[in-house]
């Protein structure tokens, strides 16, 4: 998960996203490549638990929740505050 620290999304949370490849075959590969990217997490590290029904939000972004579990400890995310 990122937060936003820019004026426009000042404070806003936002999980990793992006669009599907041509080499993304489903939805979950597309979900494990972007974390992948996004926040450098490996994705054989991720269990995949669940995909939830697709969504379009009101920007008309098609949203297709990939729900995954981390059980590595030494790989969980730390939270910080930005300065200004």
């Amino acid at each position: 998960m990122l937060v936003r620290g820019r004026r426009r999304y000042q404070w806003q949370v936002s999980l990793p996203r992006g669009r599907a490849d041509e080499e993304d075959t489903y939805d979950i590969r597309t979900a494990l490549r972007e974390v992948g990217e996004e926040i450098g997490l490996k994705p054989a590290l991720v269990d995949v638990f669940t995909v939830l029904e697709p969504f379009v939000t009101k920007g008309n972004v098609s949203v297709v929740p990939v729900i995954g579990i981390l059980w590595d400890k030494k790989h969980l995310i730390r939270f910080q505050m930005l300065k200004k």
